[in-house]
């Protein structure tokens, strides 16, 4: 059966007027552009997919139109629109860090932590575009240490003087690296951490920890939930809370240079499962499946009124209100400042 999947966003589009002319190889060349949620999760996957599923006969187009009929697939952030035809459609939300939505028929998780639904799937986010792997000339040295992201959620240590001097005297440089999120060719290790509610830390993917197994670099982590659902093997990062404890590891790694070998070794393993190929490969066998019967199935007897959608809509404002109160309330338990991040749109009507 043909299918026409479009992936949809109301306003991102405009920063890709050459999208048509694009195509999955281009991804690398241009990867300063994969900034947002959108671009990562739709312009991105829609690069990567299009050619494979057009190939299977399917339609598939992206902007900000509405097809109707269509398997439509959006961020959270663009599901917000009571009059924007989205009812006429079979909606797959990709939910990344917000609550539940509730007008979606198949939700995308960026973790596989809390799969309580049986229309919720979890499939990994895309690796870091162009990524440049650890200069493997630099074999067994430890002299660089860096920070890949966003600055909005860092905890205050990182520009502690004491730690930075501490690291000076280790003969240890760092850097927080939040342009050139792909460079990794002269890093030697990872290290990632923010202040961040309970709440919101279940809904962030595993990226940082397989973006270093991919660049080949050992990384020291805080025990977020999703990074420790991920390690398999002792190996596969050091878990850290504190300046101490990154102090701590970077001794112990400087003493037992075998167990700094074997981390690196160990990037080797799992890297596999989150390169390109296999996310995308991921993608296709859910389209294909899971979603593709859902689909199908609503496409014989699903409902496609507006009345229902802006019931759904009205309950999605309120899981939404009552997420961002659950986030406020433990950062205010924590005693930490709210992490400065993008507000997701308030609901708005919307004629086409």
């Amino acid at each position: 059966m043909r299918w026409h999947i479009h992936f949809y966003s109301r306003k991102r589009f405009g920063a890709w007027p050459d999208l048509p002319n694009l195509t999955g190889e281009d991804i690398s060349r241009i990867q300063a552009r994969f900034r947002t949620g959108v671009d990562v999760w739709i312009i991105q996957t829609c690069l990567q997919l299009a050619p494979a599923l057009r190939q299977m006969g399917h339609k598939v187009t992206a902007g900000p139109e509405v097809p109707a009929g269509s398997l439509l697939i959006a961020h959270r952030d663009d599901l917000g629109t009571l009059f924007s035809g989205l009812h006429r459609c079979f909606i797959v939300c990709v939910r990344a860090d917000r609550a539940p939505a509730p007008v979606a028929h198949v939700e995308i998780l960026q973790n596989g932590l809390d799969l309580a639904r049986e229309h919720e799937i979890f499939l990994p986010s895309w690796p870091q575009p162009g990524l440049i792997p650890r200069d493997a000339a630099r074999e067994g040295q430890m002299l660089r240490m860096a920070y890949f992201g966003r600055q909005d959620s860092l905890p205050h240590w990182f520009s502690d003087t004491e730690f930075l001097e501490q690291l000076v005297a280790r003969q240890i440089s760092f850097e927080i690296r939040h342009k050139a999120w792909h460079d990794y060719h002269d890093i030697d290790l990872v290290l990632a951490h923010r202040t961040e509610a309970p709440t919101m830390l279940r809904q962030k993917p595993g990226t940082k920890l397989c973006n270093a197994w991919l660049a080949g670099v050992p990384a020291l982590l805080s025990p977020e939930p999703e990074y420790q659902r991920l390690r398999e093997h002792p190996d596969d990062f050091i878990e850290i809370e504190s300046p101490a404890d990154v102090l701590a590891a970077i001794d112990m790694l400087r003493v037992d240079p075998r167990r700094y070998a074997a981390m690196r070794a160990r990037c080797a393993v799992r890297a596999p499962a989150f390169r390109a190929e296999a996310v995308a490969e991921r993608w296709l066998e859910a389209l294909t499946g899971f979603v593709g019967e859902q689909y199908m199935h609503w496409q014989a007897c699903g409902t496609r009124s507006w009345f229902a959608h802006a019931w759904r809509l009205r309950a999605q404002k309120a899981a939404s209100a009552v997420f961002r109160a659950q986030i406020a309330e433990e950062l205010k338990r924590m005693n930490a400042p709210a992490p400065v991040r993008l507000r997701e749109p308030a609901v708005v009507s919307q004629k086409h």
